[in-house]
């Protein structure tokens, strides 16, 4: 009678543990986008400089937040920029001269970097591009929310449904990484935390003062073997009509990114495919030729189409044939470059051909391979071979984020 009844103790004591809410760990913020709740990471995670609270970058890519405000990024390492874009605006942060601007004026708001991770002033960029910002207070931490129309539920809703996964978060956290273990700084005089504002733009109480904490405390990502993966960027050049929907079926279901160039006169002709594109997770960008009478005036329509079609941007060019001063007044008006550095053989006749002639150039690739591959038959024919060789072998294909310039 007595073993049954400590082991019945016992089992009660390790449901009591399984059952214990974790505590709340100092400095650390969670993240929501809509109505998607973002694990705790690197990528995700906010931080606290000056009263201003920073979220990386990162959370403007829908593979990371698996949800999407209509704002997107890309990064450029060279010109040490990150670009934001939306359906009408765009913001340019620039790392080197600490400030960001648009087209028509420059903004003292700025990026900061920390562990290699650039992080953006979470309630400046909200308010620019027209987002909801939320600065929520939890008894498992603060919890950042950034949400647009798409958003179904209230603030209050959210961090109900999302209790039981933070606490999920917040436990995975603790296990597998040390808690923020450094003293956090003496807190400001009068910390001027943003307030959480409503959807009609209202401002509601700031939340109570609290510490801020050292940035160099959140551990950076971790290294795993997936980091010594061969990085694969896969775009594909479109035509009028070319047989995009049979390479978009071998796309779909694999959880890979791609990228499609369209010409901006091509869009209309395929209005079905470039919303299939969107609906799946791809990204979108404009081919130039080179010979257009006006650039401008050219993208501007493609740009206008694309919003129309399927209620996205794009500020994303493939343009090898461009002249560099064309290209650095298109610069000037926000319009960011992709150059790939892999293509297949035009003498590729066959889908085996082209699938040997990609697979030698990658496999002896020393850097990022950047694969731009066409719209015809053959490519489709060759795709379902060349993704097999890429995910049985050493590579992960990642979605376009780098541009050039």
């Amino acid at each position: 009678m007595k073993r049954l009844l400590a082991a019945v103790c016992g089992i009660a004591f390790f449901v009591g543990l399984l059952s214990l809410k974790p505590a709340a760990v100092t400095g650390l913020y969670f993240t929501g986008v809509n109505d998607q709740l973002l694990s705790l990471s690197s990528a995700t995670m906010p931080l606290v400089r000056d009263g201003t609270v920073y979220a990386p970058y990162s959370i403007f890519n829908p593979d990371v937040a698996k949800a999407s405000v209509g704002v997107f990024f890309s990064r450029n390492s060279s010109a040490k920029t990150i670009t934001l874009f939306g359906m009408q605006k765009l913001l340019i942060f620039d790392l080197s001269a600490g400030n960001c601007r648009d087209l028509e004026k420059t903004y003292s708001a700025k990026a900061l970097v920390r562990n290699g991770i650039t992080y953006l002033p979470a309630y400046f960029v909200c308010n620019y591009f027209g987002l909801d910002y939320s600065y929520l207070s939890t008894d498992l931490g603060p919890l950042i929310r950034i949400k647009n129309s798409d958003a179904v539920l209230s603030d209050y809703a959210f961090v109900k449904a999302a209790t039981q996964l933070m606490q999920q978060y917040l436990r995975e956290y603790q296990n597998g990484r040390s808690p923020v273990t450094e003293a956090a700084p003496p807190p400001t005089a009068s910390p001027s935390f943003p307030p959480s504002f409503s959807g009609n733009g209202s401002a509601s109480s700031p939340p109570a003062p609290m510490q801020t904490w050292q940035p160099s405390s959140y551990p950076t990502q971790e290294k795993t073997t997936e980091s010594k993966k061969k990085l694969v960027y896969l775009a594909f050049s479109c035509s009028a009509k070319g047989a995009g929907q049979k390479i978009l079926n071998t796309l779909d279901g694999r959880k890979i990114g791609a990228f499609f160039f369209f010409r901006p006169e091509d869009l209309r002709e395929n209005d079905d495919l470039v919303r299939h594109i969107v609906a799946s997770g791809y990204g979108i960008g404009l081919t130039l030729t080179g010979k257009e009478a006006d650039m401008q005036q050219t993208l501007s329509q493609g740009v206008r189409d694309l919003a129309s079609i399927a209620r996205v941007s794009t500020r994303i060019l493939l343009a090898p044939d461009v002249a560099n001063a064309q290209k650095s007044a298109l610069a000037q008006s926000g319009y960011l470059f992709w150059a790939y550095n892999t293509s297949a053989s035009y003498h590729s006749s066959s889908p085996s051909v082209m699938v040997q002639d990609l697979e030698s150039k990658i496999s002896g690739a020393s850097s990022i391979s950047r694969v731009l591959l066409g719209d015809s038959g053959v490519t489709a024919g060759a795709l379902p071979a060349f993704l097999g060789y890429l995910e049985a072998g050493n590579f992960e294909i990642q979605q376009i984020t780098e541009t050039d310039g």
